[in-house]
């Protein structure tokens, strides 16, 4: 049994109207310890092309960053991996 859970990675993965896997992202958790944001990552993961639409149409939730172009939308999510224990 873990007593103090620290993840060693976050995965991100951008995925297209809930089915479609658009790309992965795998980030050390110390990078976003470090950074204490994630905003930066969405410029990794989000197209460039999208990068307009996520400042109009785009939030943050409990699941996580959604967005919408024309007719499509788009969630970031992420998702731990590989959990040690922190001293």
């Amino acid at each position: 049994m873990i007593e103090n859970p620290v993840p060693e990675t976050l995965t991100w993965v951008l995925v297209k109207n809930g089915k479609e896997v658009v790309k992965v992202v795998d980030q050390p958790f110390e990078d976003l310890a470090n950074n204490q944001e994630c905003r930066y990552l969405l410029d990794w993961i989000i197209p460039e092309e999208h990068a307009e639409y996520t400042v109009w149409h785009g939030e943050w939730d409990s699941e996580g960053f959604t967005y919408t172009v024309g007719d499509d939308w788009y969630m970031v999510k992420y998702y731990v991996k590989n959990v040690r224990e922190c001293w």
